[in-house]
């Protein structure tokens, strides 16, 4: 079986029913060549079972075309597994339809690598649902670009962790629009840590409501001069804080101070 499998051609496989796909045992789905993966028709790429899609080596899925991503169904995407997903390439990942994108599971979402993140474009990031949004890891939510950001929607952003908050770098902060900024919740900029505020551009300070600006927790200290010129609203009572800095590995760190 192995030499037949390797030798189908082109007319052979395009001639494959549903009965005979289905027939393929788990073993044998592996000895499909990089060369015939292409070849299967995007109904036939429907036949494929759960156990056969998992079947699949990272290496085959590589070879899979943008047409046959498109075209799994809702338990295809669901079967595959934290391996194939971290082969799928940039292309593949741009593939995934709009409904694609909320079929896959939380876990499924947290195994994509936080070099692949990048590769999710602008029409697919604001199909995540909002329990996909919070199962993103802290790295994962760093490996988003400035040019990805903008695209959350506002409640995708108020759905964010405190812990997720946390780890926004400058250049992701520094990207967010209007909409984005007044739709922060309360804990959501109370998380914001004191490391962080400096990247919020005098426009982007702007668009806080003076309802949200009250909670802010800052640490005021001499090398943040941008806190000290921005517009941003702080309480008298929150001004004159203990200043905390902490070194770690030759750089200075802030920590958040809770009131």
């Amino acid at each position: 079986m192995p030499i037949q499998i390797k030798s189908f051609t082109l007319l052979r496989i395009s001639k494959f029913t549903k009965t005979q796909i289905e027939s393929f045992m788990s073993l044998q789905i592996p000895l499909f060549t990089s060369e015939q993966i292409p070849l299967f028709t995007t109904e036939q790429i429907s036949f494929f079972t759960i156990e056969q899609i998992r079947s699949f080596t990272s290496s085959q899925i590589l070879h899979f075309t943008k047409t046959q991503i498109s075209s799994f169904w809702s338990w295809q995407i669901q079967s595959l597994t934290k391996e194939q997903i971290q082969s799928l390439t940039k292309v593949q990942i741009a593939s995934f339809t709009l409904e694609q994108i909320r079929w896959f599971t939380l876990l499924q979402i947290q195994s994509f690598t936080p070099e692949q993140i990048p590769y999710f474009t602008a029409e697919q990031i604001p199909e995540f649902t909002l329990e996909q949004i919070q199962s993103f890891t802290p790295l994962q939510i760093s490996s988003f670009t400035k040019e990805q950001i903008p695209k959350f929607i506002a409640k995708q952003i108020k759905s964010f962790w405190s812990s997720q908050i946390e780890v926004f770098t400058g250049e992701q902060i520094s990207s967010f629009i209007n909409i984005q900024i007044s739709s922060f919740t309360e804990q959501q900029i109370a998380s914001f840590l004191p490391l962080q505020i400096p990247f919020f551009t005098d426009m982007q300070i702007q668009w806080f409501r003076a309802d949200q600006r009250k909670f802010f927790k800052v640490i005021r200290i001499p090398i943040i001069n941008k806190l000290k010129t921005s517009s941003l609203i702080i309480k008298e009572n929150q001004i004159f804080v203990e200043e905390k800095i902490r070194k770690k590995s030759n750089q200075w760190s802030l920590k958040k101070f809770d009131f």
